[in-house]
C-alpha cells in the first residue's frame, strides 16, 4: 500500500521563510487555487519566525504585516493565527 504525505509544500514554506528574515527581508507574493493550502503556509511561516524572532520583535515593538485581499480572508486568517500562537513567543501580526 503506498504511503501519501502532505509535505509537498514545504519547500515553499522555505522559500518564503527566507524571505522575511528580518537581515534581508523580502516581499513575496502567494498565489494559489481556494484550499491548496496558503494559510497553512502562512501559519508554519509565522510559527517558524516567532521561535526564532518573536521575543526580539516584542523588546524593538516591531511588527509583521500580511496583506490580505478579502475582508472575510484577514478573519479567517486572524482566527487561525489566534488558534495557532504561543504566548511564550509573542509576535504581533497586523492583517491588511
Amino acid at each position: 500500500m503506498t504511503h501519501y504525505t502532505n509535505d509537498i509544500d514545504n519547500s515553499v514554506d522555505d522559500v518564503i521563510y527566507e524571505c522575511i528574515n528580518p537581515s534581508s527581508p523580502k516581499s513575496f507574493f502567494l498565489f494559489a487555487g481556494a484550499g491548496s493550502g496558503k494559510t497553512k503556509t502562512l501559519v508554519n511561516v509565522l510559527s517558524r519566525f516567532k521561535k526564532e524572532y518573536g521575543k526580539d520583535f516584542k523588546l524593538k515593538n516591531r511588527k509583521v504585516g500580511i496583506i490580505n485581499l478579502s475582508s472575510t480572508k484577514i478573519q479567517i486568517n486572524r482566527q487561525f493565527l489566534s488558534r495557532h500562537s504561543s504566548p511564550s513567543a509573542p509576535l504581533q501580526v497586523n492583517l491588511i
